[in-house]
This record gives C-alpha cells, sequence and structure tokens, in this order.
C-alpha cells in the first residue's frame, strides 16, 4: 500500500548530531560489536573490501575494489564532505581517481548530497530513489543547513550528482574480476533502500560475502525510523535482508560491522514494532496514546514516527 492520498507526504528524516549510546539497547549491543575508533582508519572486512566510519552522523562509506576499479558506497553529507573523503581514498589501492561506480543506499542527505566530487563515476540507486529524493530536497537543504556555519555554506553552494543506472529489483556491477550485486528488498527505512553485496575470499581464506545493507540496519543505534519510513513493512525487508546475510560481513548505514545474528535480532525487534502498531490500531488506541500504551523494544521516544506512519497506513 503506497501513501495515503492526502496525507501529508514523506520528510527527510531527522537525526541529532551523531548517535547517542545511552540508550538501553544500544548500550547492551555496544559490548559485543567489533570497535572502532570513529573516522581513524578504513576497516578491511574482505578481500579488497573496506568500509570507514566518519564522525559526522556516525555514518559509514564503503568501498569495493576490482580490476576495473572501485565501487564507492555512498557519500556522505556535502560536497566539503566528500572531499575530505577522497583524500583518506588515497589510503587504498588506486585512490580516488579510481572511482568508477558510486552505490547510493537512500535518499538522506549524509549517504548522497557528496555524490558530485566523484565526477565522472557512474552513479547506481533504486528507481525510486530520485523521485523521493526531489520531494525532500528542499527540507532536507533547510534541515542540514540549519546545524552549523560549514553546513550552511555547504547548502547554499550545493551542487548534486543525480543517479545514471536505477535498479528496480536486481542489477550487477562488473569491476573486472569480480561482481557487485545490488537488490531492493522492500520498503522499510525508506521506500528506496538498496542493499550491495560482493563474495569475498583469498587462497588463504575461505569465501565470504560482504554485506552493505544501508539504513536498514543499525549498530551504534536502534533503527531511524523517519517520516518517511515504513514501519509495517520494514520487518519483512529485514527478514529478506537476514537471508543475504547468513555467513557474511554486514556493514550497517551506521555504526561497526556485525553478523548475520545481529541482523536477525534487530529484524525480530523491527517485527515487535510493528506488530505493536497493529495491535494498538485494532484495539482502537488513538495514536496520540500509542506510545505510552505500547511495549516497544527501544525507547518510546525513538517511536512517533513509526506509531504515526504505521497507524496512517492501517486507516487508508
Amino acid at each position: 500500500m503506497d501513501d495515503c492520498p492526502g496525507r501529508e507526504p514523506p520528510r527527510a528524516a531527522r537525526r541529532s548530531d551523531g548517535f547517542p549510546l545511552d540508550w538501553p539497547r544500544a548500550a547492551e549491543r555496544q559490548r559485543d560489536l567489533p570497535w572502532q575508533a570513529v573516522g581513524v582508519a578504513w576497516i578491511e572486512v574482505g578481500d579488497r573490501v573496506w568500509y570507514r566510519r566518519y564522525p559526522a552522523w556516525d555514518v559509514n562509506v564503503g568501498v569495493i575494489a576490482g580490476a576495473g576499479g572501485l565501487l564507492l558506497v555512498d557519500t556522505l553529507s556535502s560536497p566539503r564532505e566528500a572531499r575530505t573523503l577522497r583524500a583518506d581514498l588515497a589510503e587504498l589501492p588506486g585512490g580516488a581517481d579510481a572511482v568508477r561506480w558510486v552505490m547510493n543506499t537512500h535518499a538522506h542527505f549524509d549517504h548522497w548530497f557528496g555524490n558530485a566530487v566523484f565526477a565522472g563515476a557512474r552513479i547506481v540507486a533504486q528507481a525510486q530513489m530520485p523521485r523521493d529524493a526531489a520531494g525532500t530536497l528542499a527540507e532536507q537543504k533547510e534541515f542540514l543547513a540549519a546545524r552549523s556555519e560549514p553546513y550552511r555554506s555547504d547548502m547554499a553552494s550545493l551542487e548534486l550528482a543525480w543517479p545514471d543506472e536505477l535498479v528496480a529489483e536486481s542489477a550487477a556491477a562488473d569491476l573486472g574480476d569480480r561482481q557487485v550485486h545490488f537488490s531492493y528488498l522492500g520498503r522499510g527505512h525508506t521506500r528506496h533502500d538498496l542493499v550491495a553485496s560482493v563474495a569475498t575470499g583469498t587462497d588463504r581464506e575461505p569465501a565470504q560475502a560482504v554485506l552493505f545493507a544501508g539504513d536498514l540496519i543499525e549498530s551504534s543505534a536502534p533503527p531511524a525510523f523517519g517520516p518517511d519510513s515504513f514501519p509495517l513493512d520494514w520487518p519483512r525487508a529485514a527478514r529478506a535482508l537476514s537471508g543475504l546475510a547468513e555467513g557474511a560481513v554486514v556493514v550497517p548505514g551506521h555504526g561497526p560491522h556485525v553478523d548475520a545474528a545481529f541482523v536477525a535480532s534487530q529484524g525480530e525487534e523491527l517485527g515487535q514494532v510493528a506488530s505493536q502498531i497493529h495491535r494498538l490500531h485494532a484495539a482502537g488506541v488513538p495514536e496520540t496514546d500509542a506510545l505510552a500504551a505500547g511495549s516497544w523494544p527501544w525507547d518510546a521516544c525513538l517511536l512517533d514516527d513509526a506509531v504515526r506512519r504505521g497507524y496512517a497506513q492501517l486507516s487508508c
């Protein structure tokens, strides 16, 4: 079911500046996750596959290398930040000049506003991404400009690079000696989340996949339900992601890399949110009372958009 006609359209998801880890569930998970200093180094998670955590929004950028060049997963929040990324790529084989492909996991500013810094790269995104991005662009820029003077300057001169290749369900990029597979698993964090997977392995190590999941999964905080999320559909997408994650290293959109068990666990919690929304709506609990009346896996203050979006969908 799509958005209800006449209802408020989706808006850019709002986040705090960074991800506080004092939520009980997030803090509990952090103890069992690999520790990395944010923004310090590229973390190799497979043969010629890396990611790096950036301090602004604690967002991850991924890199997959092949004989034909580099594929970059997401490009940060502005050209200014993407120029830092470009400099950091000098630490990897070929450097920034070897970037031939950019894959945007979704159309929130922290994942694609830096695209233009990688001129000449072929940009891949899910088929619905350009429409959704265009519909929220003004608000995303306004929100980011209000965060700081550097962001205000960034947004005043922002040049965007839009996708060249749109993926409806699945596609692949040929990097010469390996392929990167793109998959659309359904609505979740947004209407257009796209994930990327690549097989890895060397003579010394068994084959293993690396999966870049975007914000369908987060490990440094609970997943972000924004006003363009689909809380009732997200568990289905998470189950599909869990299937792809079996035996893989999973790099979320924010936070340290995780495994299939983490993906399955967070998928179950997403299912709990959807089940609570269904139950409360069926019981006639008003939307305004639902957060207080429900039993949630995460702090209820994080779920106002989940309830609003879920109730709207059930009321269509």
